[in-house]
């Protein structure tokens, strides 16, 4: 059927060059302008291809598209051919003049408008498809053919695995008695055996020599406390003891710290004639981290840079506070 359709197709193609050719002398020039695009302005007596005709632009036009019968005013097909597609398939856009084998049997689109998904069969036969070959019927199974000849024995295969053992035999008659053996060597020493009772107490031996003097016994408890005695002369002066200082921690700024931002509480300054020893940064939230402190001399004041890495919170500054006691 196949080498019938191609035959076809190129007897198709031969008459319509030759129709073409005896017409040309009708057209003062025709300019071949490619495959047709929707984009491309087209001009009287341009030629262009699409599917596997040609046509010849009658008017000036543009996204005209040549195989549509609405179209016909723009265009006149001047070549026609068939083109071969394969098995059809349901996802396919096929063009005027496409053929397609579809159950055993060719069809040749013949529908101007787009043909996709329809199926060459039913009500679509003659409106969008033409049959161009019709499968023919199986014909009958053939006589059964003559034996062959043995063919050569294979090479023989590899060993199988052991199989398992069989069923214990039954116990055979026992056998006469032999001689007596030779006396073996004598065996290893067998262990200590348990320990007997404990014997009658020996009558006591003679005394021994002195032994040398046992240690120091603890010292004894203190005795009374004695009278006082007479007052001695009165020392040098020592050394002046130094004082402790005084110190304190301020108030605490707290200001919030957003999701995902920063925040930066400024401390309070020090009482008066407290001097800033150090900042407090605190924060209750866990997502919430430090990300560095600083205390200015200068203006007395500490700062925390607070960064939440979770939901709203706050962050907090406070200043230890140190000063000299007044003396004594």
């Amino acid at each position: 059927m196949y080498g019938f359709f191609k035959a076809l197709a190129r007897q198709a193609g031969i008459v319509a060059v030759i129709i073409a050719l005896s017409a040309a002398s009708a057209w003062a020039e025709l300019r071949f302008r490619g495959t047709w695009s929707g984009a491309v302005p087209y001009a009287v007596d341009d030629v262009v291809q699409l599917g596997a005709s040609s046509y010849r632009a009658k008017i000036v036009n543009r996204n005209k598209k040549p195989d549509l019968t609405a179209n016909a005013a723009s265009w006149e097909r001047i070549v026609s051919g068939m083109t071969h597609r394969g098995a059809w398939t349901a996802a396919t856009s096929y063009n005027s003049g496409d053929v397609v084998s579809y159950l055993g049997s060719s069809f040749v689109s013949i529908s101007g408008a787009a043909n996709i998904g329809k199926v060459p069969a039913g009500t679509n036969i003659n409106t969008v498809w033409r049959l161009v070959a019709l499968a023919g019927a199986r014909g009958p199974a053939g006589a059964t053919g003559l034996q062959g000849p043995q063919g050569v024995a294979g090479a023989t295969g590899p060993a199988g695995e052991t199989g398992p053992a069989g069923a214990d035999g039954a116990i055979g008659p026992a056998g006469a008695i032999g001689p007596a053996g030779a006396i073996g060597p004598a065996g290893a020493i067998g262990p200590a055996g348990p320990e007997g009772p404990a014997g009658a107490t020996g009558p006591a031996g003679p005394a021994g020599l002195d032994g040398a003097a046992g240690p120091a016994g603890p010292a004894g408890p203190a005795g009374a406390t004695g009278p006082a005695g007479a007052r001695g002369a009165t020392g040098p002066a020592g050394p002046v003891n130094a004082l402790a200082l005084e110190c304190q921690t301020t108030t605490a700024t707290v200001v919030s710290v957003p999701a995902n931002d920063y925040g930066t509480p400024v401390s309070p300054q020090c009482a008066s004639g407290f001097t800033p020893v150090s900042v407090n940064c605190d924060t209750n939230g866990a997502q919430v981290v430090l990300r560095g402190s600083s205390l200015d001399y200068g203006t007395g004041r500490g700062t925390c840079k607070f960064l939440n890495y979770g939901s709203n919170d706050t962050g907090s500054a406070s200043l230890n506070c140190c000063r000299l006691p007044a003396a004594p």
